[in-house]
């Protein structure tokens, strides 16, 4: 005799759950089970209750819960929010159970959106009816799976008075044409209606499984259709929780040890500037125009990292990187969903890269998956714990017949195998197997094709759970998401690309369910489990995604409407102000333009480039890196944060051939320095070996060391001298200007009616300003053409002002003028070259003979304000 479930039927987050289910319908009269239509022959659910009842029954119910109060009725649908993992099928199963048993309700349908959740939904149905035939004292039940052309049951259905009643359906199958429910005619036995007319009289009780997955306009208008009495939605990840009235939280789930914590072992390659690496992750059209997503190393300011770009035809990515590896690399054909080609023949379809050790890293994933399953299952064998691992691959064709991942997962294993006792007589073909949709939904012929996968890993929980069933790790392409999971899968490794549109959380909920003892199947609640997840991407982002979807999930920290955040603004310049004399007086002495010029102790500065290329520039070889984090999650201000703790790093070597070209010139180039003074710098260093570790990474690294001390030479020996021209002020200033209004703030003495600012320390300086109308006469943030030439970039100051002394009488004593220029931290915080601008400003300004204050705090501009 088979082996079966034990099930614990008092876990009181699964009882509450039930409760608050059952208490919305508070007041409710049990019907009467004999109760007939007898114009149509239907067995209905009748509700007495008004909306009115039952929104005082909601309210009272979130008030417990620590839910938000609804304010109104949001139709009858009501949501119920459970971690993956925490038996959510079988809350709702036995709230079935539960409102027949209050009120006597027996019609039920249960929607789910795929194959793989209905057959989820039918096995747990099969784990718990002999249990539940105790607690319920043998009530009559029926639970079937629809069948689009089974007439009969349909009828019988909505028939039946002496007996619940529960149809699980698939959207897809509700959808299809030759469904019988959206049939035109009347049919034979429906007493000359519809099937679906019948149906709607039965005003069935809609569970909806995953809801978020019902959402298209299509989905809601059939589930609508159904004319249900009222609608339960069960998820973790509600994209819309209508009525929320039950909670139980990632957080809630992890603190009372109801699913197994969570960490993540990366395997990652280092990011390589010696090759074109790209990686086509969209593309796609908006208003006629194509545009791409394409994933590329960039260099930015010296670090190179890996950046997603958008590019239409014509981009090239050569001057979008900063890097020469991407020469010839210009978009040449986009087409939509499928490509993008360039000119010099490179096609990247959407999905695939060029560029990237794709085969060694998944090599070295399969390996660590293997080698934590062998050491999980060592630690868990004398609980009875058998252990699973579940792949997650990026092409089907990968694995079926021989594919390299099936190759490699054969070799590792046979490798590793030697070292375990328990693994060193089985064969790799023997403890692996495969379940795949190779269309985007799982429908009936697809899984027919594979019927023996299908029935051991979709069906046979308990089988997969014995230790007589040698299969113990899974390969998966996009089948098993929703409604399927396993107990016992410990580790889960994700072969697909990083553009998978399979979620985190959808990933990471195949494996949260604690685990089962075997044979007797008992849930271990005992001890705290770890689910792995072997990644193919760097851990801080897979965690950053992962605590998004939580927070996105969670319904947190909403952000403020679009509409608001970018409403429109107009600026507009005070005619009166901007042509008074005051004003006149002010643009006369700063709008003088000039020029520079600049000398270098050329000694000096190869010295310091050698000084500093010894000191600072480390070039490691690139590797592939492992990293092992523990990902505890807490919760903070409302939202959820997850805080990565190390536990494990290492690498693998990565055999590398470089062709180093022409270094000298590339420097030269680069810098615009001349060949020989490239030379004596690189002839200088003793370092210069480094440059075989990762050839463009040195040249990058040490440009950016070399421009560095570059400039500060130049601006040391920087003169500014008059050029005889001055700014116009008619060119400097728009008569409006067009900007959002959160970025405004009203002004009273400056020359336009409002200032745009830039951080809030600006806005408070302009608020002081237009406070201190006795001491400032006038002020104008100085619009962006106003510039000053520097050897780093224009610098476009922030503020000139005209100030004014007074006696106690009020007469002017003094009228003065200065540039102010606002960084709300110290100087030494600010970046290289905003540092060499400032020393610009000064040097310009000293010869306009107008005095250049930089405010880092209030109090230095009471100061400027008092001519100190």
């Amino acid at each position: 005799m088979e082996q079966k479930f034990k099930l614990n039927h008092s876990k009181k987050f699964q009882l509450d759950a039930i409760e608050s289910t059952i208490k919305i319908f508070e007041g409710q009269r049990k019907s009467d089970t004999s109760f007939v239509d007898f114009v149509d022959g239907v067995s209905p659910n009748k509700l007495d209750l008004t909306e009115t009842e039952i929104l005082e029954n909601l309210n009272e119910i979130q008030e417990t819960n620590l839910i938000p109060i609804s304010s109104q009725l949001d139709g009858m649908n009501f949501s119920i929010e459970m971690e993956t993992g925490t038996g959510k099928t079988y809350v709702y199963l036995r709230t079935i159970y539960e409102l027949n048993k209050q009120y006597g309700f027996k019609k039920f349908i249960i929607v789910v959106p795929s194959v793989a959740i209905r057959e989820g939904t039918k096995k747990n149905f099969e784990i718990v009816k002999d249990d539940f035939e105790v607690l319920y004292n043998k009530i009559p039940i029926r639970c079937s799976e629809y069948q689009s052309k089974n007439l009969s049951y349909v009828r019988d259905f909505c028939r039946s008075n002496q007996k619940i009643e529960i149809m699980i359906i698939t959207l897809d199958a509700f959808n299809k044409d030759n469904n019988i429910l959206n049939t035109p005619q009347p049919e034979r036995g429906f007493y000359g209606k519809k099937p679906i007319e019948l149906m709607h009289k039965t005003n069935p009780i809609l569970i909806l499984d995953e809801p978020q997955n019902m959402e298209r306009e299509k989905s809601k208008e059939a589930i609508s259709n159904m004319n249900p009495l009222f609608t339960l939605r069960y998820s973790a990840t509600h994209r819309y929780p209508y009525n929320l009235f039950y909670r139980l939280s990632p957080i809630d789930a992890l603190n009372q040890k109801l699913v197994k914590r969570i960490e993540v072992y990366s395997v990652t390659e280092d990011t390589s500037a010696n090759k074109p690496n790209i990686t086509c992750e969209s593309v796609t059209t908006t208003n006629n125009k194509i545009k791409a997503k394409l994933k590329v190393v960039k260099n930015s300011g010296g670090k190179i990292k890996l950046t997603t770009v958008t590019v239409k035809q014509g981009d090239d990515l050569e001057k979008i990187t900063n890097l020469t590896q991407y020469r010839d690399y210009i978009v040449n054909d986009l087409f939509v969903d499928k490509y993008v080609k360039f000119r010099n023949g490179t096609k990247i379809t959407l999905g695939s890269s060029i560029g990237t050790d794709k085969t060694e890293i998944q090599r070295i994933q399969i390996r660590e998956t293997i080698q934590s399953h062998f050491d999980r299952q060592q630690e868990l064998k004398d609980k009875n714990i058998k252990v699973l691992s579940l792949f997650f691959i990026d092409k089907v064709s990968n694995y079926l017949d021989g594919g390299i991942l099936q190759k490699i997962f054969d070799e590792e294993f046979n490798k590793l195998k030697t070292e375990y006792p328990d693994f060193a007589k089985l064969e790799p073909q023997n403890v692996r197997d495969g379940y795949f949709s190779q269309k985007k939904t799982d429908s009936e012929k697809t899984i027919e094709k594979d019927s023996e996968a299908f029935e051991k890993i979709m069906k046979a929980k308990e089988r997969l759970l014995s230790f007589d069933e040698p299969t113990s790790f899974i390969f998966s392409h996009s089948a098993l998401r929703e409604g399927w999971d396993n107990p016992n899968v410990f580790v889960i490794c994700t072969l697909n690309q990083s553009i998978s549109n399979m979620r985190k959380r959808q990933e990471i909920g195949r494996g949260l369910r604690l685990p089962v003892s075997t044979p007797d199947l008992i849930q271990q609640t005992d001890d705290e489990y770890t689910l792995r997840v072997i990644a193919n991407q760097n851990y801080e982002e897979y965690v950053e995604t992962l605590q998004t979807e939580y927070n996105d999930d969670y319904h947190s920290g909403a952000s403020p409407p679009i509409e608001n955040a970018r409403k429109l603004a107009w600026v507009k310049l005070d005619k009166a102000k901007f042509e008074s004399k005051e004003f006149g007086k002010l643009w006369d002495k700063i709008s003088p333009t000039t020029n520079y010029s600049t000398h270098i102790n050329s000694d000096e500065f190869i010295k310091q480039c050698i000084d500093k290329i010894e000191k600072d520039l480390e070039i490691e070889a690139l590797v592939i890196r492992r990293k092992l984090v523990s990902a505890n999650m807490t919760k903070e201000n409302d939202s959820i944060k997850i805080s990565p703790d190390v536990m494990f790093t290492g690498s693998d070597e990565i055999e590398q051939n470089y062709l180093i070209g022409n270094i000298v010139d590339e420097f030269s180039e680069r810098l615009n320095l001349t060949r020989k003074t490239v030379i004596k710098i690189l002839t200088g260093i003793k370092n210069l070996n480094m440059i075989f570790n990762d050839p463009q990474k040195f040249v990058i690294s040490t440009t950016e060391i070399i421009k560095k001390i570059l400039h500060s030479h130049m601006i040391d020996g920087i003169e500014y001298s008059l050029d005889g021209k001055t700014l116009a002020k008619y060119d400097a200033f728009k008569d409006l200007i067009k900007t959002y209004e959160y970025k405004t703030i009203e002004a009273v003495n400056s020359v336009y009616d409002k200032v745009i600012f830039d951080s809030n320390f600006e806005k408070e300086i302009s608020q002081r300003l237009s406070s201190q109308k006795e001491r400032v006469k006038l002020y104008v943030k100085l619009p962006s053409r106003f510039t000053i030439p520097t050897p780093v970039g224009t610098y476009n100051p922030d503020w000139a002002i005209i100030g004014e002394k007074k006696d106690l009488q009020g007469n002017i004593q003094e009228t003065f003028y200065f540039v102010v220029e606002t960084k709300a931290k110290d100087e030494l915080d600010l970046g290289t070259n905003e540092k060499l601008k400032i020393k610009c400003g000064k040097k310009h300004f000293k010869i306009l003979d107008i005095p250049y204050k930089v405010i880092k705090e209030m109090s230095e501009l009471e100061r400027a304000l008092n001519n100190e």
